[in-house]
């Protein structure tokens, strides 16, 4: 037998960590960033003749920098998590299924849906989290889903075997 059936679904913790990781790698210089730098700059200019004193002038600008550059992004994000975590419990389905090396079966109370390995670019394992994912839409696994340690580590190798078997993989 080389399926393995899980019947639980994912954590809202384990969902973000997924999200988290199908997020592309931001550049560190960006073209908005090179921007704001430049704008930074030019309002400690303006602030260094109007107050008569550069060193005012530097210390309001990075004070600026400061909550343009880290402040306003954490807090965006911390509003985004929340939430993401919000509509995630809203929306769970309690689902069951199975990976077989033909395809992936989930069953909700509503359908049941069985997904071909080809049609997901993206398939990972991760410590202890898996996933099989098209662009931003995944299904992912942890071993609390599955009823046996040996189901888990058949999740496991056929998302392996699979990313082995791709193309691009």
């Amino acid at each position: 037998m080389n399926e393995a059936h899980f019947n639980r679904n994912l954590t809202v913790e384990d969902a973000l960590r997924i999200e988290q990781l199908l997020k592309p790698q931001e550049k560190i210089w960006s073209s908005e960033g090179v921007v704001t730098i430049a704008m930074l700059f030019v309002i400690g200019m303006i602030l260094g003749k109007v107050l008569g004193s550069s060193v005012i002038a530097i210390g309001i600008t990075s004070m600026l920098g400061i909550v343009v550059v880290v402040m306003i992004p954490k807090a965006l994000d911390k509003s985004s998590t929340r939430a993401k975590r919000k509509y995630y419990t809203d929306n769970l389905k309690d689902q069951e299924g199975a990976l077989t090396p033909e395809k992936i079966i989930v069953i909700t109370e509503e359908v049941t849906s069985e997904l071909k390995w080809s049609i997901f670019n993206r398939l990972e394992v991760v410590e202890e989290l898996a996933f099989v994912a098209k662009g931003r839409e995944y299904l992912g696994f942890a071993p609390y889903m599955f009823q046996s340690p040996e189901d888990w580590e058949r999740c496991k190798n056929l998302i392996i075997e699979k990313k082995k078997s791709q193309p691009h993989g």
